[in-house]
């Protein structure tokens, strides 16, 4: 399946600000950046997510996404997981170059 049969949708949150989502279809809420809430009718618990954790949400449920703090989501419709985002920090990148080439350079 390709990104134009599931798209991608980016959302910026920003502190406190509520994301309603209520589809007929599937979809997957992915965690960039930040930290959200998310809260589903007829769940009583509420999912807390941090950067790369999703959730997905079920066809037809009617679900609050909350930002707890500026934070950044993807969500994709479908039933399927979507991959983790493809990021990499400054301490991986670090970590990526032995130590030895960077004493020669």
């Amino acid at each position: 399946m390709s990104d134009r049969d599931h798209p991608i949708v980016p959302i910026h949150l920003r502190d406190g600000e509520l994301l309603r989502c209520a589809d007929r279809r599937d979809a997957w809420v992915t965690v960039v950046r930040g930290r959200v809430w998310i809260t589903q009718a007829g769940d009583p618990d509420d999912h807390f997510l941090d950067a790369g954790q999703a959730m997905h949400l079920a066809a037809g449920s009617q679900s609050l996404v909350g930002a707890e703090g500026a934070a950044r989501i993807m969500v994709m419709q479908g039933p399927d997981r979507p991959a983790p985002p493809r990021h990499r920090t400054i301490t991986q990148e670090f970590r990526a170059t032995p130590t030895h080439e960077l004493a020669e350079s």
